[in-house]
C-alpha cells in the first residue's frame, strides 16, 4: 500500500496524517522486481497549517516483511509525478 500525507509513516500502519493528502491505495504485486504502472486520482480540498513553515510531503510506503524475498531490506525505487494547487491563505 502507499499513501501521502503530511507525516512520515513511522509504525506498520499508514493511517491518520500519513494518508491526509491520498488515502492508502493497495497496488499489485511486483513481477520481475517490477509493479505495473497505474494511476491514481484523488480531488479533494484539506486545509494544511504552515504558519511555522514545517510542513512535509511524504510519499509513505507500506510492503509487510513476509512480501519480500528472504524478509530482508530492500530498495524501492519509485517514479510519478504528484500534481498540487494550492492557495497560500493570509493577512499579509
Amino acid at each position: 500500500d502507499f499513501g501521502i500525507g503530511t507525516t512520515p509513516a513511522s509504525d506498520a500502519t499508514i493511517t491518520g496524517t500519513d494518508v491526509n493528502i491520498l488515502a492508502s491505495t493497495a497496488v499489485g504485486p511486483a513481477t520481475d522486481e517490477v509493479i505495473d504502472a497505474a494511476n491514481f486520482t484523488e480531488s479533494g480540498q484539506g486545509i494544511f497549517n504552515n504558519t511555522d513553515g514545517s510542513l512535509e510531503i511524504n510519499l509513505n510506503l507500506l510492503i509487510d516483511a513476509a512480501d519480500i524475498t528472504d524478509d530482508e531490506s530492500v530498495v524501492i525505487t519509485l517514479s510519478g509525478i504528484l500534481e498540487i494547487a494550492y492557495v497560500r491563505l493570509g493577512d499579509d
